[in-house]
């Protein structure tokens, strides 16, 4: 059982269409808000540097009107006046909106992304995902990559807010130099760039330390949980496991520590030079003033304006190495739903009589076998024998040289295993732990398929009947039972929906 590569791109791709499927209506809201919220700081600085140049205007014609009855006189003064305080109640407003629009995006796109993975999980045909450590650790790390998505939204909001403040500052900066809206670029360039390489590492880290993380949630089930509470209790376990959780935890977070102060002190460097070219642009504004070339109100606008663009920018490059970083973290998500079982043509198989005895499928295999087939190869071949008929008689389980090797893993659990259980026939499987006895019951179950041979049932191959009937027909008590934190009725019916 592989696990697909997917890069940032493409789980960034993916998430974005996933999101604009589940909340189509919430964005198109987000998108109209964003739009008016971004235009309102640049309208309200523009609206500004009106105002502060008509009342140096009218300052310098010496006039002793009353201030009240003086700006009524003057139409493009009361008029920017009063565009300056709309500007301001309706960004107060989409301000005070967003968080209900943002709760909602949040809980529908967590709700649906958590259902497909806890669907997946649930009806994930074999157990494989449960008893391999690269697929547990995979499951860990999708845990996080849920919690993650929903800000994939509020990061994207985040930017597009950022580029309609950043259009119209960038209009307003033209004018004022062209070489101005290039400075600020290039300063704020380099940040990104060192932030998107630092949580790259972060993730790798995260990713490598997740079978670490996952026995951490161990001891902490183990510690909380009711199943332990009276051993811990009574043995006096506490202080131990205590101290093995903190051990790992102190693991992880020295492994993260050591990148974030590499990362925050190369961050720190690049942010003195985008304060530099944030300074720049602002003396040059200043100069003019001083000169005679702007106004007062030109200072008040471009000061406000260099400030715009450079918060815009920040948030489109913070915003940018964020996306990266969810994308990162969201990959798991999309490797997990692209995981197959390992059981062979369950669903596409039909049930298929075997001709001739179960010799004949055992000369089969090593046929098989020697030609190196897998085994879905030799179930293929064994269900279309053309040999004699097979007789009525021969019921019950056969097995004949039937090995079994865990995925990932070299080493056999079962070799070359044979066993005849007949109709009505009771058997008992003893031998020493570790020997394969559960083993072959998962096989006998089809929870995992052998790696040689087959399990012939009533002539027929067990990988060719549809899994769900077959599971319907197996009663089984596991050594490790499981007790659902249901009613007892229920936990007792489970065995047979269609009757509880």
């Amino acid at each position: 059982m592989q696990i697909i590569e997917i890069s940032p791109f493409q789980a960034f791709r993916r998430s974005v269409v996933t999101v604009m499927q589940v909340v189509p209506k919430e964005l198109r809201y987000v998108a109209i808000l964003t739009l008016v919220g971004g235009a309102g700081p640049a309208i309200a600085i523009w609206l500004n540097k009106v105002i502060i140049d008509e009342i140096t205007r009218l300052l310098s014609t010496g006039t002793t009107q009353n201030a009240i009855a003086l700006i009524l006189s003057q139409p493009l003064l009361l008029s920017s006046i009063a565009g300056s305080l709309l500007v301001n109640l309706v960004s107060d407003a989409i301000a005070n909106i967003n968080p209900f629009v943002y709760t909602s995006l949040r809980d529908r796109i967590s709700g649906f992304v958590q259902g497909q993975v806890i669907e997946k999980i649930a009806t994930f045909e074999d157990i494989a995902l449960f008893e391999t450590p690269d697929l547990l650790n995979l499951v860990q790390l999708t845990e996080k990559g849920v919690q993650r998505l929903p800000e994939l939204c509020m990061r994207l909001v985040t930017m597009l807010e950022g580029v309609f403040i950043f259009i119209p500052a960038i209009l307003l900066l033209v004018s004022l130099a062209w070489w101005v809206p290039l400075i600020l670029f290039s300063c704020v360039t380099p940040v990104m760039y060192v932030q998107m390489k630092y949580r790259k590492q972060v993730w790798g880290v995260e990713r490598t330390q997740a079978s670490v993380l996952r026995e951490m949630n161990l001891y902490k089930t183990v510690l909380t949980g009711e199943t332990y509470a009276k051993e811990i209790r009574l043995f006096s376990l506490q202080t131990l496991l205590l101290e093995r959780w903190h051990g790992l935890y102190r693991t992880i977070f020295r492994a993260m520590q050591q990148i974030r102060r590499r990362g925050t002190t190369a961050v720190i460097g690049w942010s003195l030079l985008s304060g530099l070219g944030l300074a720049l642009p602002y003396v040059y504004v200043v100069q003019g003033v001083i000169g005679g070339t702007h106004t007062l109100g030109d200072l008040a606008l471009y000061t406000g304006v260099i400030l715009e663009v450079h918060r815009s920018l920040e948030n489109l490059m913070s915003g940018g190495s964020e996306l990266y970083n969810i994308a990162l973290a969201t990959t798991p998500i999309f490797q997990l739903l692209e995981l197959e079982p390992q059981l062979s043509g369950s669903q596409s198989k039909s049930v298929t009589k075997v001709s001739g005895k179960v010799r004949e499928s055992a000369v089969n295999n090593r046929k098989f076998q020697k030609n190196g087939n897998n085994s879905s190869d030799h179930r293929q071949a064994l269900s279309g024998v053309n040999a004699t008929e097979y007789e009525a008689s021969q019921t019950g389980i056969y097995i004949e040289n039937l090995s079994f090797t865990y995925p990932n893993s070299d080493v056999s659990i079962l070799k070359n295993i044979n066993l005849t259980i007949h109709p009505n026939e009771m058997i008992v499987l003893v031998g020493e732990n570790g020997a394969g006895k559960t083993t072959l019951a998962k096989l006998l179950c089809r929870l995992y398929d052998p790696s040689q041979s087959a399990i012939i049932w009533n002539g027929q191959d067990l990988a060719s009947l549809p899994l769900e009937d077959l599971r319907s027909r197996i009663d089984v008590v596991m050594q490790d039972y499981a007790r659902f934190p249901t009613t007892v009725r229920e936990n007792v019916a489970f065995g047979n929906l269609p009757k509880m």
